[in-house]
């Protein structure tokens, strides 16, 4: 534990890509309109890969539903 105190180790660093993720996920889950799918985080990958690839800003928004909804509607109850 000391040398990750003292910064000698990389133990327990988060890569900010993964918070990014977890947090785009939460936002997603919490969308009223994200409930109408089936599998919900196939469909928040789906949608991640895409913002993950693209210069838009790494944030989840329902607008993504609407954009992306090609790829998305066969995972719709």
């Amino acid at each position: 534990m000391l040398a990750v105190y003292y910064g000698q180790s990389h133990y327990a660093k988060y890569d900010n890509s993964v918070c990014q993720w977890n947090r785009f996920v939460k936002d997603f889950c919490a969308d009223e309109k994200s409930k109408c799918y089936i599998n919900k985080l196939k469909v928040a990958s789906i949608l991640w890969k895409e913002v993950r690839d693209s210069t838009t800003i790494k944030k989840y928004t329902t607008e993504l539903l609407k954009q992306y909804a090609y790829k998305i509607n066969v995972y719709k109850k």
